[in-house]
């Protein structure tokens, strides 16, 4: 048997210590006893106290991660559902302006110069221009400017003249004078019958007599 106290080694039957003369028997019954007591209860609940506490928290941490996701995923389903609607009312808006505007582009026609003639007689001879616009501008107030040259020489006054367009889609206008030379170049100016230029046609004239189409 060693001895607690100094560590020297005794005989089993030995009550006290040869070398320090320490009761061996005490410090045998002390360790036995302090080995053999039970462990602090206050030590077990403690550690479970902390375990309880820590599920606790790791299902609020979950819980709340959940429901973070969950709202997320709604927001997000909130803003397409919107921006769908949003772009199907954009593209009614846009299909039925496209109608709109294909029901004005097929029930008005711009007005314009389609075609026309020039008639002049003998001269001295008033000359005569017939112009075409289109049936669709029938009894329509319109003007019209024509100049006559030949050569570098003007032959009339180039007078704006209001007419109606006739229900064929043509009108015609004569010179207010009689010209003294065929003319050979002629310069067309069309207007609304509120004054706005429309349309303009500069035209290359054979100098004779008769009729000749544009």
């Amino acid at each position: 048997m060693y001895c607690k106290n100094c560590g020297f080694e005794n005989k089993d039957s030995a009550k006290y210590c040869e070398n320090c003369g320490v009761n061996l028997n005490f410090h045998s019954n002390f360790n036995k006893n302090y080995t053999t007591q039970p462990h602090n209860s206050n030590s077990s609940n403690n550690n479970i106290l902390i375990i309880c506490i820590t599920l606790i928290i790791i299902l609020l941490i979950v819980t709340g991660a959940f429901l973070y996701i969950s709202n997320n995923n709604s927001s997000n389903n909130n803003v397409v559902s919107s921006n769908d609607n949003g772009n199907l009312n954009n593209k009614v808006s846009a299909d039925n302006s496209a109608n709109s505007n294909s029901e004005v582009s097929s029930t008005s026609t711009p007005l314009k110069i389609i075609s026309g003639s020039f008639t002049t007689g003998s001269l001295p001879a008033k000359t005569y221009i017939t112009v075409y616009v289109g049936e669709k501008h029938a009894g329509e107030q319109v003007k019209i400017r024509v100049f006559y040259y030949h050569g570098s020489n003007q032959l009339n006054a180039g007078n704006i003249v209001p007419l109606t367009v006739e229900s064929s889609g043509y009108f015609t206008m004569r010179t207010a004078n009689e010209l003294s030379s065929y003319p050979d170049y002629a310069e067309i100016t069309l207007y609304e019958g509120n004054g706005n230029i429309v349309d303009t046609k500069n035209v290359n004239m054979n100098p004779t007599s008769g009729t000749q189409s544009f």
